[in-house]
């Protein structure tokens, strides 16, 4: 079920999320495994995701 992302959830999912955003083979373009983009710039790009009105940050969960 995917979900609009909170605050709360940035910081409960936000390091799990990154390790993916690392992994060619689950993340696309940007990517943040070229060293260019950094961890910051990652958790920037999330916070700011949420508080836009414009936008929306959306998180997957598998309920079991």
């Amino acid at each position: 079920m995917l979900i609009k992302a909170m605050d709360e959830d940035i910081k409960e999912y936000g390091e799990f999320a990154y390790g993916l955003a690392l992994n060619p083979t689950k993340s696309c373009y940007p990517t943040y495994a070229d060293g260019i983009k950094t961890k910051s710039d990652f958790f920037d790009v999330a916070e700011r995701a949420v508080k836009k009105e414009a936008s929306e940050l959306l998180l997957f969960r598998l309920e079991e």
